[in-house]
């Protein structure tokens, strides 16, 4: 039971030098599957209380039901890398919503149904945004699209739906996975000294030299 008001999967607040690696959440019937609490203004911590250094890797993220399906905002330095932010469009919602006080943020070799900025009132900030090599459902014109992402409405798993689709329940990880001619297939970055790719998929296997977008790597 959560008597808060919001039954989130991880809802994060004040947390440091932390990784959430092979997650899957769904099932999420108000507000997210992550959501970065955003109370330390209104509570008076202020910035002391944002978190900081943050790593989201290899998580399954699935929530048709709610408005976003994550919320990343009031974190220094958080580094997103292989992971699925999926469920259904809803208009101008559905996907990773951008919220205030984002510093040094790398968002890569991720399947996101959309990245939303102005929900919250931000506008994208390329000195802290930095994205690329991502399959984005549907570009919503708030975060220009980096040169190797890939928009498609369709990443091609073997047994989730497009971004139009019905909703799975209680959907198996494998069903995550990428079928055969899926746009995900190694279109993701490699890394380089500033980003380090995690070397293992949700499962546990190794990623090939030209990785694949989202969590589980096609072999």
């Amino acid at each position: 039971p959560c008597y808060n008001g919001h039954s989130d999967g991880l809802e994060l607040y004040n947390v440091k030098d932390s990784t959430f690696d092979g997650n899957m959440i769904y099932d999420i019937n108000s507000t997210a599957c992550i959501f970065f609490g955003n109370w330390a203004d209104e509570l008076g911590g202020g910035p002391s209380e944002y978190c900081g250094n943050v790593t989201l890797v290899n998580n399954i993220l699935y929530s048709p039901d709610t408005g976003f399906v994550a919320y990343i905002q009031d974190v220094d330095v958080v580094k997103v890398y292989h992971n699925v932010f999926w469920g259904i469009r809803q208009g101008r919602y559905g996907g990773l919503s951008l919220g205030e006080h984002i510093t040094d943020m790398d968002l890569y070799n991720n399947v996101i149904l959309s990245i939303n900025t102005e929900h919250i009132g931000v506008t994208y900030d390329p000195a802290n945004h930095r994205h690329d090599y991502n399959l984005i459902g549907v570009s919503l014109d708030q975060v220009p699209d980096g040169p190797n992402d890939v928009v498609s409405g369709d990443p091609g798993f073997t047994g989730i739906p497009d971004m139009d689709g019905t909703a799975v329940a209680d959907p198996l990880p494998e069903a995550f996975s990428l079928e055969d001619g899926s746009p995900c297939i190694d279109q993701g970055f490699p890394g380089d000294a500033a980003i380090v790719i995690p070397p293992l998929d949700f499962f546990g296997s190794a990623r090939d030299a030209l990785p694949d977008m989202g969590a589980i790597e096609h072999h």
